[in-house]
């Protein structure tokens, strides 16, 4: 269900900037909504290569699919940010194919522009990130409990 509903605010939103051609500026020089058309990837590294990034999203989605199914057996939080992940990948796969482009609108000073998709995946990943630390070391600690 969070899967379909990521998917769906991601498209809804990247809808209006390409609509509206949006450019506004929030905090001046700090943070804007504007609309960019990323042919590549994280910074738009490698332009131009669509028909590289589809191929690759496909199969890292479907290894990250295989994954998350394994690890997130008894873990309902684990499972909720890997919906986020997939979602994100799924959302700015849906662009590349459907657009020719990601759709990006979020402006920071000193984080380039991105989108709803790829803060799924970032934030969603450093806590999964964070949640299994946590568990090794709580794991490390009840060993040396005993």
């Amino acid at each position: 269900m969070y899967f379909l509903i990521a998917v769906l605010l991601d498209q809804i939103i990247k809808y209006i900037v390409v609509a509206t051609n949006c450019n506004i500026s929030l905090i001046p020089k700090i943070f804007n909504i504007m609309y960019v058309q990323n042919t590549g990837g994280v910074y738009g590294i490698l332009e131009g290569n669509n028909l590289l990034f589809i191929c690759i999203s496909l199969v890292v989605l479907t290894l990250l699919f295989i994954f998350s199914r394994v690890v997130t057996k008894d873990n309902k939080v684990k499972k909720v940010l890997w919906q986020f992940i997939i979602a994100g990948g799924v959302g700015n796969l849906i662009d590349r194919i459907f657009r020719g482009f990601v759709v990006d609108y979020v402006q920071l000073k000193f984080f380039g522009v991105f989108n709803l998709a790829d803060a799924f995946i970032v934030i969603s990943s450093v806590l999964v990130i964070f949640l299994e630390i946590r568990e090794l070391v709580s794991g490390n600690n009840r060993e040396e409990d005993k």
